[in-house]
């Protein structure tokens, strides 16, 4: 059984980050910013609202609609 190096590891994240920034880059201005909003700034829903300027629920169902289809993509693609 091949060892896996710590070198191999941090290559195997950085290619898969590279694919989470290129799956995130297809999606519609709208759920990308949610993505980045909610996962990468650390916003919560309420935040994102006042930021955003819509109800929390559209923040809602723009996460899940955004997380939906990234998981859609990633089964396509062979990561998930």
């Amino acid at each position: 059984m091949a060892r896996i190096t710590p070198a191999d590891a941090m290559l195997e994240r950085a290619q898969l980050a590279a694919v989470v920034r290129a799956q995130i880059s297809r999606l519609s201005p709208r759920l990308a910013d949610a993505i980045l909003l909610r996962f990468f700034e650390e916003m919560s829903e309420k935040e994102m609202a006042q930021e955003l300027g819509v109800p929390v629920g559209t923040v809602k169902s723009r996460i899940h609609n955004a997380i939906r289809k990234l998981k859609s993509e990633f089964e396509r693609s062979g990561h998930a």
